[in-house]
């Protein structure tokens, strides 16, 4: 949590609720109660200006896009919370074990993941990156939870899934150069404070079917 001051009152305020279309979490999060025109007010003055922060930031080209994968954190919410998805996450298993991705300009490993397109629901978006980013088609894919996540530059949210594969493909071209096999996640993670959560959740889920 981050403590902003508004008119000599401070609020505790996730900087990643602050920049998306989800108002009401944003407002839980902070622990702002629609009834109080005062916090409504302390609210949507500490958006606005975190709004800017977070323009100028993405502008910034000195910004190491490294660091700021290293810094990507994130909150769990139940499935279906947030409503509005930009991204989706895919934590792919086969046989027990874990199937990651390595993209060109990396030395780290990844989920399978990507932005919703247009018109594309978040099962589609979890679909079509699985194929482009592990060549895998034959899965059963399961929506697991939301998520937010969130470093000093920016803030978006996604939705989760499981993907449950059957047989492996060949992998496309694309900018992932190959995936391997895990028996549990390595340490060599893009986004190391965010997988190991997200791969939790989805061994919750694993133990469910």
């Amino acid at each position: 949590m981050t403590v902003y001051t508004y008119d000599g009152n401070s609020y505790d305020m996730m900087p990643c609720l602050i920049s998306e279309s989800k108002l009401q979490a944003a407002k839980t999060a902070a622990g702002i109660c629609t009834g109080s025109k005062h916090k409504e007010q302390a609210f949507n003055s500490i958006a606005a200006h975190f709004d800017a922060e977070c323009v100028k930031r993405r502008k910034n080209p000195m910004i190491d896009r490294e660091v700021i994968r290293k810094e990507l954190q994130c909150r769990i919410y139940p499935l279906g919370y947030l409503e509005r998805y930009k991204y989706t996450v895919i934590c792919t298993s086969y046989q027990g074990k874990w199937i990651l991705s390595k993209h060109k300009k990396r030395n780290t490993w990844e989920t399978q993941s990507g932005h919703i397109e247009n018109g594309e629901t978040p099962l589609e978006c979890a679909k079509r990156e699985l194929f482009e980013e592990s060549g895998i088609k034959d899965a059963d894919i399961y929506p697991v939870c939301d998520y937010w996540g969130f470093n000093k530059q920016s803030c978006s949210n996604g939705m989760v899934f499981l993907a449950v594969v059957h047989s492996l493909g060949e992998l496309p071209e694309s900018e992932m150069k190959e995936t391997q096999i895990f028996d549990i996640p390595p340490a060599e993670l893009t986004y190391p404070q965010t997988s190991p959560k997200l791969y939790a959740e989805a061994e919750k889920k694993l133990g469910e079917l």
